[in-house]
């Protein structure tokens, strides 16, 4: 995984206008949701997080629509090298990304670690314990939280390490809520290990998915009460609630399948940087599988 980060420019150029309007077009053809929750945002902030969202979006799509989704997953991170390197593909979602890194000082890491979450999806990954289902939500949400952080402008670890562990918190959230869904498309985000206590295997689970008390006390007393402590307790980076709001909106399109959940704990602020870090700097290492 690359380490490059850009140099920050709060104050470069702002979106060429062609790029920002495919990146919109996208928006209102793949998710009327977002494109109205996108006019929450503050207006400096609306047509980065669009850039964000268009790349996602069709990064989201080639992994795990596609044929060869690793295949896809080399020619994404080719994608990001150009990107990175200042010379993007002569595609819309591209140019308009590399605008948004260059200017904000975004982590590739954040990027390859969120096309790494899209790739265990396509992979069809187990997640056997709470921890790996957070290994999970910190690539397709948290990552998606601390770049959404660093586009309102937040530059402390703290703010940042809290806006990674809003994104988890909401994809704990929606996996809760998504469970059906998910099982019918084959997928399970529920800990198997917390299925097996509760006397409940996993595979017949999702080859036959039905709520009786068991399964309710594994989805909403284990796995939803803990993660709706802290939404409201989200990140302030100066843009007041309707940023914050705009936030959230963000979180749960962005990851794209409606998988973008609340997260759970009341932490420390130094524990929080220091998770932060590991996220960012560490979350290519483990949980492999």
């Amino acid at each position: 995984m690359s380490s490059s980060t850009p140099d920050p420019r709060p104050a470069g150029p702002a979106l060429p206008a062609y790029d920002l309007q495919a990146c919109r077009a996208l928006m209102r053809g793949g998710s009327k949701t977002f494109f109205a929750a996108s006019l929450l945002l503050p207006s400096r902030v609306r047509a980065p997080a669009s850039a964000l969202y268009a790349f996602c979006r069709l990064a989201d799509d080639e992994i795990d629509l596609g044929d060869e989704p690793h295949q896809a997953m080399r020619g994404l991170s080719l994608r990001l090298d150009h990107i990175y390197a200042g010379r993007p593909q002569a595609i819309d979602a591209d140019r308009a990304l590399a605008s948004v890194v260059h200017r904000f000082a975004i982590p590739r890491e954040l990027l390859d670690a969120l096309l790494d979450g899209f790739l265990w999806d396509a992979d069809g990954r187990h997640y056997e314990t709470l921890e790996d289902v957070q290994a999970y939500g910190a690539r397709v949400a948290g990552t998606v939280g601390a770049m959404m952080a660093l586009v309102m402008g937040a530059r402390d670890p703290a703010a940042l390490a809290r806006a990674c562990e809003l994104g988890v918190a909401m994809q704990l959230t929606n996996i809760a809520r998504d469970v059906g869904e998910d099982a019918r498309n084959g997928r399970l985000y529920l800990p198997r290990r917390w299925l097996r206590e509760a006397g409940i295997d996993p595979q017949a689970w999702l080859a036959a998915p039905h709520f009786d008390v068991a399964a309710e006390i594994v989805r909403h007393d284990r796995l939803l009460e803990p993660a709706d402590v802290e939404v409201g307790d989200g990140v302030a980076v100066g843009d007041g609630g309707g940023g914050v709001v705009g936030v959230v909106a963000v979180h749960q399109q962005a990851g794209l399948r409606g998988r973008h959940r609340r997260s759970s704990v009341s932490i420390d602020p130094a524990i929080a940087a220091f998770r932060f870090l590991v996220y960012v700097t560490g979350i290519s290492q483990g949980n492999k599988g």
